[in-house]
C-alpha cells in the first residue's frame, strides 16, 4: 500500500487552510503558555502566604471551629498559651437593586494582631 497518494490528497486539500491551520498552532501554543504562566503566579503567591503566614495573619496558631463558638473553657485554656484573638468568619450574599455578589466577612477582637510591637 503506497501511503503518498493519500498524502498528496491531504496537502492539496489543506492547500487554502494552512494559514488557519498555523494560526490554530499558535493560538493554542499563547493558551498553554498562559496557563502555565497563571499557575506558576498561583504557586508563588501560595507559597508566599505559608512562608509568612504569621505575619499576615498576626499569630503563631489557628484553631478554629465551623459549627460553634468556643466555649469559656475553651478559651481559658488557649488563654494559657499566650495572647488570643477570637475571630468570626461568615459569607454572606449582598444584593443591591442592580446586581448581587458574595461577601467574606471577618470580625476580629481588639486585640488583632497579635504581632509584638517593637
Amino acid at each position: 500500500m503506497n501511503i503518498w497518494p493519500a498524502i498528496r490528497i491531504g496537502l492539496l486539500d489543506m492547500r487554502g487552510d494552512l494559514r488557519r491551520f498555523l494560526l490554530l498552532v499558535v493560538c493554542l501554543a499563547v493558551g498553554t503558555a498562559l496557563i502555565a504562566g497563571v499557575n506558576s503566579v498561583g504557586a508563588s503567591i501560595t507559597s508566599a502566604i505559608e512562608e509568612g503566614a504569621a505575619e499576615l495573619m498576626g499569630g503563631d496558631i489557628e484553631i478554629s471551629r465551623a459549627d460553634r463558638l468556643a466555649t469559656a473553657e475553651e478559651l481559658a485554656s488557649l488563654s494559657e498559651l499566650g495572647r488570643t484573638v477570637l475571630v468570626i468568619d461568615t459569607n454572606l450574599r449582598a444584593e443591591s437593586f442592580t446586581s448581587e455578589a458574595f461577601a467574606d466577612v471577618s470580625v476580629v477582637g481588639p486585640s488583632y494582631p497579635c504581632l509584638a510591637r517593637w
